[in-house]
């Protein structure tokens, strides 16, 4: 059996998935809408992934670059970014500004402290 690249964002997996290929897709979604928010709603990329990087608890797997050079956890993040986009979440700006929806706030306000799990039909 073919082993999967570990640089593919896997929005959900089994525990030993998890070990392998280090914080799953999904779990970057709430820490995303959450720095988001604390910006005042948007922000450059960049800082939005310096923010998610002190945001999350990211294991070692998470540093490890894939085979295009770039490391993980951004990989993942910007995947995750997508998702949320589209989810109506999140819409992405020129000059690559990141800004979180009136429906994402109200996701996020929502389930702050309850289900970390994406899906619209919370």
């Amino acid at each position: 059996m073919k082993k999967r690249n570990k640089a593919v964002f896997i929005p959900n997996g089994e525990k030993e998935e998890k070990e392998e290929y280090g914080t799953l897709g999904s779990e970057y979604h709430m820490p995303l809408l959450k720095v988001l928010n604390k910006l005042g709603g948007e922000g450059k990329a960049e800082i939005v992934l310096e923010e998610i990087e002190r945001e999350m608890e990211l294991k070692d797997v998470d540093y490890e670059k894939v085979p295009s050079g770039a490391i993980r956890w951004k990989v993942n993040t910007y995947y995750a970014s997508d998702h949320l986009k589209n989810m109506g979440f999140l819409d992405k700006l020129p000059y690559r500004i990141w800004r979180i929806t009136e429906e994402g706030r109200r996701y996020y306000e929502k389930n702050a402290k309850g289900s970390l799990r994406m899906d619209k039909q919370n």
